[in-house]
């Protein structure tokens, strides 16, 4: 009778259960911080401690990770090296654009730290116009 009383205390106890895995986080003196399965050490603080319960195999999600896993490699197996620069097609503002950067950075270099905010902003909003 002791033994069933004893087996149902288990079952029923809100603490860590068989097959769950503690992991408590742990600091020592210096503040080095420590990831283990006992209490903390004498000379230890624990920080955080946290119960992990197992998880069932399950045959199918493995196949499926599996498969997914080869064709990301699959992919990337392919990007390759292959030295092919890239165009981006222009809708005719790019010069404007760029001239309105340049002169925002002109403009900046010479002001130096002298710099506020009206000019900034105003600087920022010619570019926003020419770059729309």
């Amino acid at each position: 009778m002791k033994g069933i009383l004893v087996l149902a205390l288990l079952t029923l106890a809100p603490g860590p259960v068989l097959g769950q895995t503690v992991i408590v986080k742990c600091k020592d003196r210096k503040g080095a911080v420590i990831f283990q399965t006992p209490p903390c050490d004498p000379g230890q603080s624990a920080v955080d401690v946290k119960q992990y319960a197992p998880v069932r195999y399950d045959p199918h999600l493995a196949a499926q990770t599996r498969a997914a896993q080869r064709e990301v490699d699959a992919r990337r197996a392919g990007y390759g090296n292959r030295g092919q620069a890239t165009y981006i097609p222009s809708d005719g503002r790019g010069p404007a654009c760029e001239a309105a950067k340049a002169n925002r950075e002109v403009v900046l270099k010479s002001v130096g730290m002298r710099r506020n905010f009206d000019l900034l902003r105003s600087l920022d909003e010619s570019v926003q116009k020419a770059c729309r």
